[in-house]
């Protein structure tokens, strides 16, 4: 992973090269989503951190994911990304911890067209973090929860590698952080960092 080129993204844009770490966070202001409502409208302005690589490359990519969480939608994971798909239009799944109704869970969304949204149960009530990992089985894209030994299946999404879709095609694959609402009406500055720990990818 070390050899592997990473691209740093922030809220407006600016893309610069970044080292990894075993402890990493990524800090977003307000008003920050990666999210498709409907297909003429496309929020994709929170910070993340990729490494890009073909579409046939990928195998699977894990990371632990924790913060402060406080405010309805605070969230923070890992980020899969098509940028060209066969429409002209990206293609992405996002996975982590989303905070929803006063508490954390568990949150994964894919989006074709335009998004959808799923959310679990944290593995424990109080708990603020969660180890996340995804992985290519054949044309499928599995999402788990990871508790030691364990995998706890979260999301199945067939369309990520259809036959359809050029092997050689870009993917970036990395994590994000967002916060679509801000603590107040008045409040325009105050965001959120998310601790990334122990992120592994698995590509050829």
């Amino acid at each position: 992973m070390a050899e592997r080129e990473w691209i740093s993204v922030d809220s407006k844009g600016a893309r610069s090269k970044t080292t990894l770490s075993s402890h990493m966070t990524i800090h977003t202001p307000p008003k920050t989503d990666i999210w498709r409502p409907s297909p003429t409208q496309d929020d994709f302005n929170a910070p993340f951190i990729y490494a890009s690589l073909k579409s046939s490359a990928f195998r699977r990519i894990s990371v632990n994911i924790s913060a402060h969480w406080k405010t309805k939608y605070d969230q923070g994971g890992l980020i899969i990304c098509w940028p060209r798909s066969p429409r002209n239009q990206s293609q992405w799944v996002k996975t982590g911890i989303e905070y929803f109704e006063g508490k954390p869970a568990l949150s994964v969304v894919g989006c074709d067209r335009f998004s959808d949204w799923s959310l679990c149960p944290m593995p424990e009530a109080n708990a603020v973090d969660a180890t996340i990992e995804a992985v290519r089985v054949e044309q499928t894209l599995w999402v788990y929860l990871v508790l030691g030994a364990e995998r706890r299946p979260l999301r199945e999404i067939k369309w990520a590698f259809l036959e359809g879709r050029d092997v050689e095609a870009e993917m970036w694959v990395g994590i994000y952080a967002a916060k679509p609402t801000p603590e107040s009406q008045d409040d325009l500055q105050s965001g959120i960092e998310v601790l990334f720990k122990n992120l592994t990818l698995d590509a050829e």
